[in-house]
């Protein structure tokens, strides 16, 4: 058992958190001692699962007493109205099996919560049968889940789609929504809190031009079309015609029609559509994702972690030139790094003039001392909110 006391050993703590040495690092230099209390809470999903109404559909209180009459134990969000929760269960003990299949990180992070095993997750399924009770294990080893399996090893290796495992008991228990008439039909969407409140801080309003510049699979994109009524010009944009595809799927699903879908690099969108003008932009890049949970193993190199930043600066450009005077620019990340949250938006507000704007709705924690937007900024920080690691800048381009 590591001690809290003193300094940690990097390399103790890397083994034993399955996270690499660069992570354990990177968050050392922010949490210090706190880091173990971080990478506890990483390990496991918070305690409350959170499902945002689709109001374009239907009414709050009517989706609600729905769930009720399901016997789902809900309640409302005090300050996103269209939010509500559900408890995660959990931790369970696992039964015995005899054999086991292993599934791949993102795959065992679910399967952890109580989702099946789908074939394309699977790592290796030697020797499994039809109906074999079988232990999941991730690809560093752990127990996630047991189950019945669907499929011969021939058949996961031959079809690579449909269901592998039958999740009988997993580690913690997620309400199950994909099944209900509510989810199907497009009155609800599953979400993260701070996700949904990174909307609710950008607060679209009918009639504007607002562009999601990393849109995919639409979340926030549909959050924004919700907030608006659906009334205005939204653009979603992705560089991937999967993911594009992606967000298709998720907007008819919702009922949303007021949305276009642009195939493009947001980085350059501004060449190509140079006479496009925006009255807010979202920028959600791909990044590290320290802060997504349960997140059982981290491989991330030093290199790979440098990395993210740079490429995330890269929307801001783009993004200003686009940008009507006046107009604001919300930036948020699922990570916890500095390099990526409070040193990124200090770079790039200096750079391109940018003024940080108090968030009108401020639930997390401010910014990380030393940086010259850390009063402006808010964070979500796992050990204490009992969220997903997440970050929130809102700025404003000059008039």
């Amino acid at each position: 058992m590591l001690s809290r006391n003193g300094p940690l050993d990097t390399e103790e703590v890397s083994k034993q958190y399955d996270m690499s040495l660069a992570i354990v690092e990177t968050l050392l230099q922010m949490y210090g001692p706190r880091t173990l209390g971080i990478l506890e809470a990483l390990k496991r999903p918070p305690t409350r699962f959170f499902v945002r109404v689709n109001t374009l559909k239907g009414g709050v209180e009517e989706i609600l007493e729905r769930f009720e009459d399901y016997g789902l134990e809900v309640k409302q969000d005090p300050y996103i109205p269209e939010a509500f929760s559900m408890d995660i269960e959990g931790p369970f003990d696992l039964p015995a099996a005899s054999k086991s299949i292993v599934a791949d990180r993102i795959a065992a992070e679910s399967v952890i919560q109580g989702a099946d095993l789908y074939a394309p997750g699977v790592v290796n399924c030697q020797g499994v049968a039809r109906n074999d009770v079988l232990t999941v294990v991730n690809d560093q080893g752990h127990s996630v889940a047991v189950g019945v399996a669907q499929m011969s090893e021939k058949e996961i290796l031959t079809l690579r789609s449909g269901i592998a495992v039958k999740t009988l008991v997993s580690r913690y228990k997620v309400p199950s929504l994909r099944d209900l008439p509510e989810y199907t039909n497009g009155l609800v969407y599953v979400q993260s809190f701070p996700a949904m409140l990174a909307s609710r801080v950008l607060d679209p309003q009918p009639g504007e031009t607002v562009i999601d510049f990393c849109s995919s699979p639409g979340g926030k994109l549909t959050h924004i079309a919700q907030l608006i009524n659906d009334r205005g010009n939204v653009i979603a944009v992705d560089r991937s015609l999967r993911k594009i595809e992606k967000i298709r799927s998720n907007l008819h699903r919702l009922g949303i029609r007021n949305v276009k879908l642009l195939q493009e690099d947001s980085r350059y969108l501004d060449l190509s559509f140079s006479g496009l003008k925006a009255d807010r932009i979202l920028i959600d890049p791909p990044c590290s994702a320290l802060g997504l949970r349960p997140r059982l193993y981290g491989s991330l190199r030093r290199s790979e972690l440098s990395s993210f930043a740079s490429y995330q600066a890269q929307f801001f450009r783009p993004a200003v030139k686009l940008l009507r005077d006046g107009g604001m620019i919300l930036y948020s990340t699922c990570t916890l790094t500095l390099s990526e949250n409070e040193q990124l938006i200090d770079n790039v507000a200096g750079e391109y003039g940018l003024e940080l704007v108090d968030q009108y709705l401020f639930l997390g924690s401010r910014g990380v001392e030393g940086f010259g937007c850390s009063q402006r900024v808010q964070r979500f920080h796992p050990d204490i909110h009992d969220t997903c690691g997440f970050f929130i800048a809102l700025l404003r381009k000059g008039r």
